[in-house]
C-alpha cells in the first residue's frame, strides 16, 4: 500500500503521541500503530523516523537490547513536544465545534433565551462587538438585537466583512474592542460576543465603559464559559483547564477571572447561566 503525504503526516503525528508517553523502537511502534494505518512496513517507518529526526522532532540512540542485539531507541524532543501541543490544541478546537453543535441542538432557541436576559429595548443606541470571524451563533445574536432595536440602527464594531447589511439596519464602525471609534457616553447598551485574549480584558472593559452612558448596560456572551470551577479529575475538567490555560485563543473562559475583572472596572456586575451551556456576564456603568 502506498501512502500519501497526508497519510504520512497522520502516522508521524501518531508516532509523536506514542513517544510523548515513553521512548520506543521500530518494532514496538509498528505494533502500537496496528492496522489503523494500513500495511505500513518497517523500512518505510524507519525512513519516516529518519526524516522526523532530521527535522528535530525526535532523537535516537543505540541501546543494548534486553535479550539480543542492540537496537535504536527513539525519544521525543522539545520541538516534537511543541508539535504534540499543537495537535492537542487542534483536537480541542474540533471537540469545541462538535460541542457547540450539540449545545445548539439542546437549546434550539437562542432568541427566546436572550429575550429572558433582556426583553425590551430601552431608548438610546446599541453597540454590538464581534471578535474575529462571525459564527452561526453570532449571526443569531445579531438577528435578535437588530429585531429588538428596530427601527433604530445597531452599531457594529469588529469583524464585519461577512455581515450582509441588505436586510438589517446596521452602522458598521470598524475599529476593535480595545479601540471603539466612538465618542464617550455614546451607547445605552453594548453586547460583546467574543473577548480578546486575557491580557486585553481590562482595556476592553474600560473602553466599553468609556462609550457607555451612565446607567448603561454591558452584556458579554462568550461562546464557552464555565461558572463552576473544576473539582474532580474528569475529562471535561481536563478540557476546560487545558483550553483556558494552554490555549487561551480558543476563547474558553473561567467565570471567576472575568467576573473579577468586571467588578474591578464597574460598580455592578456579575455572571449567570441563562441556559444549559450559555453564560451571560453583565455590568452596569454607575449613574
Amino acid at each position: 500500500m502506498s501512502f500519501s503525504k497526508a497519510s504520512r503526516s497522520r502516522v508521524q503525528d501518531r508516532i509523536l503521541s506514542i513517544l510523548e508517553e515513553a521512548p520506543s523502537y521500530g518494532y514496538e511502534m509498528i505494533r502500537q500503530l496496528g492496522s489503523d494505518y494500513g500495511d505500513l512496513r518497517l523500512n518505510t517507518l524507519y525512513r519516516w523516523l529518519a526524516d522526523m529526526e532530521k527535522n528535530s522532532l525526535i532523537h535516537s540512540e543505540i541501546s543494548p537490547g534486553p535479550l539480543g542485539p542492540n537496537r535504536r531507541i527513539y525519544s521525543i524532543t522539545a520541538g516534537g513536544k511543541k508539535q504534540v501541543q499543537l495537535l492537542l490544541r487542534d483536537s480541542i478546537q474540533i471537540l469545541l465545534n462538535f460541542y457547540d453543535d450539540y449545545r445548539r441542538f439542546l437549546i434550539n432557541n437562542l432568541d427566546g433565551i436572550l429575550k429572558n436576559v433582556s426583553s425590551s429595548h430601552t431608548s438610546g443606541r446599541t453597540l454590538l462587538c464581534f471578535g474575529a470571524g462571525i459564527t452561526k451563533r453570532d449571526q443569531a445574536i445579531l438577528d435578535f438585537i437588530t429585531e429588538r432595536c428596530s427601527p433604530d440602527p445597531v452599531y457594529v464594531v469588529g469583524e464585519t466583512c461577512t455581515i450582509s447589511d441588505s436586510k438589517r439596519k446596521l452602522r458598521l464602525l470598524g475599529g476593535s474592542l480595545t479601540n471603539i471609534p466612538s465618542k464617550s457616553n455614546s451607547f445605552n447598551e453594548i453586547w460583546v460576543t467574543k473577548l480578546p485574549e486575557r491580557e486585553y480584558w481590562s482595556v476592553t472593559l474600560n473602553e466599553c465603559k468609556r462609550v457607555l452612558k451612565k446607567g448603561g448596560r454591558l452584556w458579554i456572551l462568550p461562546a464557552f464559559a464555565y461558572l463552576v470551577p473544576p473539582f474532580q479529575h474528569t475529562i471535561e475538567d481536563f478540557l476546560r483547564v487545558t483550553a483556558v490555560h494552554l490555549f487561551p485563543n480558543l476563547g474558553v473562559i473561567e467565570s471567576e477571572s472575568l467576573t473579577q475583572e468586571i467588578q474591578d472596572s464597574y460598580s455592578e456586575g456579575g455572571a449567570c447561566e441563562i441556559a444549559y451551556g450559555v453564560t451571560a456576564f453583565w455590568a452596569t456603568k454607575e449613574e
